[in-house]
């Protein structure tokens, strides 16, 4: 079986974990969780998770103090080309506060107008935009309308050939960079989403992931959607048991992980999670390590 990874040595057992045999790095900055949020005119609103308001206080003072000072902040002339920029421009639109408010107000107009923007291609063109007859917590978006993200992030790009542009750039904690262009980001993906295939990974399946933030994360979640699976992504550093658990109330019947992984100048293995999957999740299928 090909993957864009090194080779995977497959062997029998209950359970297929695909390990890339090099160590992806981490980046510097932790990743984000999108959570159901508060505000009706954005789906991907976030809110909150902490526990009480006293934890909540103390973690947001935390973080005060960490943002006063900023790694990078945009000239004046990059925020001239920005596609922001752009959008305003051709809405006559003068602030940033102008913009927010607009797109609160006129729900309709800031999805239909941004989404034109963007080009974003439909396979199936909506019929309605969001309908919250329910409540806003039950909200549902773009109606009738049928698309691949795969599609709108790489392959429409390759098509009107901007396939030698840059993707993706990737830092790693020591300073270690990589460049991933659209070309290869496409062909990496297309790899391993036929792989998937043959394993049987496809509309409305799951597959996991225990992997840091990497160039190879982005692969993976990737070809999980351009198979229409869904791609359940659990941070590196939980425990064992914790990944455990969340496979077995999933039901994902392939986990991507790595050997191990650097972080805060430790290099961390990844053999006690490997061995709690095989150990604990007897419903699965197959087993892989990395050579």
């Amino acid at each position: 079986m090909s993957l864009p990874f090194q080779s995977c040595s497959i062997r029998q057992g209950t359970r297929k974990i695909f390990t890339i045999s090099h160590i992806s790095i981490s980046l510097a900055f932790q990743s984000c969780s999108i959570r159901q949020g508060t505000r009706k005119g954005c789906p991907y609103a976030e809110t909150s998770n902490y526990g009480t308001a006293g934890q909540s206080a103390r973690k947001t003072s935390g973080r005060a103090k960490f943002m006063d000072s900023f790694a990078w902040k945009p000239t004046e002339k990059y925020l001239e080309r920005s596609r922001v920029r752009e959008f305003m421009n051709l809405h006559g639109i003068d602030s940033w506060q102008e913009l927010v408010s607009r797109s609160a107000r006129e729900i309709e107009w800031f999805w239909n107008s941004a989404l034109e923007h963007l080009g974003v291609e439909w396979f199936r063109k909506y019929n309605r935009l969001y309908d919250d007859s329910r409540g806003m917590p039950w909200t549902t978006w773009f109606l009738g309308g049928k698309l691949n993200i795969v599609h709108n992030c790489i392959d429409r790009h390759v098509r009107n050939g901007r396939g030698a542009a840059t993707a993706l750039r990737f830092e790693a904690d020591d300073g270690w960079r990589r460049t991933v262009s659209y070309q290869e980001l496409h062909e990496e993906v297309d790899r391993l989403g036929r792989a998937l295939q043959h394993l049987g990974i496809g509309l409305g399946q799951r597959l996991a992931m225990c992997m840091p933030i990497s160039p190879q994360v982005v692969t993976v979640m990737f070809a999980a959607f351009k198979n229409g699976a869904a791609c359940m992504q659990m941070p590196a550093r939980i425990p064992p048991e914790e990944v455990a658990s969340r496979l077995r109330q999933a039901q994902a019947p392939i986990l991507f992980l790595n050997d191990g992984y650097p972080r805060a100048g430790k290099v961390f293995s990844s053999e006690g999670t490997y061995k709690a999957v095989l150990e604990s999740v007897p419903y699965t299928r197959w087993s892989a390590r990395a050579g």
